[in-house]
């Protein structure tokens, strides 16, 4: 498969207490929340808790959701939700990343958004949590 530039993401759904989904888009991930969450099915929307660009989102995630299910957090085999903390999972994802700009030798690193100060303007915002 050809390296194709995108995101791998973390959702939540508070109608999935203890669940996160992670998948990849080579869209904005919150593009495709909205579309997750359009589903009849879906009782509430899914929010994007975290993401990361890669380089090759097809491997980052395959990555991810292999180290998960070795570990055993993965709910069912062929679906991309996992019974694990978000706090963990984001770790996962901050793993992945450093993994793949290793093996690009590319320096994705992000600037943190928010004022100069330091603050991350995160109190501003509705806390996910």
């Amino acid at each position: 498969m050809m390296k194709e530039p995108g995101y791998i993401y973390v959702m939540i759904n508070p109608s999935m207490e203890g669940l996160v989904k992670i998948g990849k888009t080579t869209r904005d991930p919150e593009s495709r929340a909205k579309e997750l969450s359009q589903a009849t099915g879906v009782a509430t929307p899914f929010c994007v808790a975290f993401s990361i660009f890669v380089l090759d989102c097809h491997s980052a995630e395959e990555f991810v959701h292999a180290m998960l299910e070795h570990e055993g957090f993965r709910n069912t085999a062929n679906r991309e939700f996992f019974q694990m903390p978000l706090r963990q999972a984001i770790k996962v994802l901050m793993l992945a990343e450093k993994e793949f700009q290793k093996a690009t030798g590319e320096d994705t690193t992000r600037v943190p958004e928010g004022p100069e100060d330091g603050t991350s303007g995160a109190d501003e915002e509705e806390d996910v949590e």
